[in-house]
């Protein structure tokens, strides 16, 4: 799937098509528009389990993330925290979000509820010109 497409889908732009491996790497801010309330995305995947979470910053496991199959574990790409992965997970049962095509999902587990939330976020660090 190729950038323009997965937009249509997610309602996502993002700024950059990879995670950079170092704050000296960043050569233009790291942003993402979003346009949650957009038609777009109303076929995303609907997961019957609970995300996995990382231990450190909470963030939920996503193609981006490195695995370790030896290990059992996967390293978080926001803050390189380990992780385990439950015994259920094995090589030919891996979870949905770790394919480039599951990049958004939706999660209908029971024990889980967040209501919808908006973040609105506006960089002043720029120069006014």
């Amino acid at each position: 799937m190729d950038f323009v497409e997965l937009e249509a889908v997610e309602g996502l732009r993002w700024s950059w098509n990879s995670w950079p491996s170092s704050k000296s790497d960043l050569i233009i801010p790291l942003t993402i528009m979003c346009t949650p309330l957009s038609q777009q995305g109303t076929d995303l995947p609907l997961l019957s389990y609970d995300p996995l979470l990382c231990t450190r910053c909470g963030a939920v496991l996503n193609p981006y993330a490195r695995l370790d199959y030896q290990s059992r574990i996967w390293h978080c790409p926001f803050c390189s925290q380990r992780n385990p992965f439950p015994r259920s997970i094995a090589d030919a049962n891996l979870p949905a979000e770790l394919f480039p095509t599951y990049t958004t999902v939706e999660y209908s587990s029971p024990s889980i509820f967040h209501p919808p939330g908006f973040v609105f976020v506006i960089d002043v660090s720029s120069p006014e010109d």
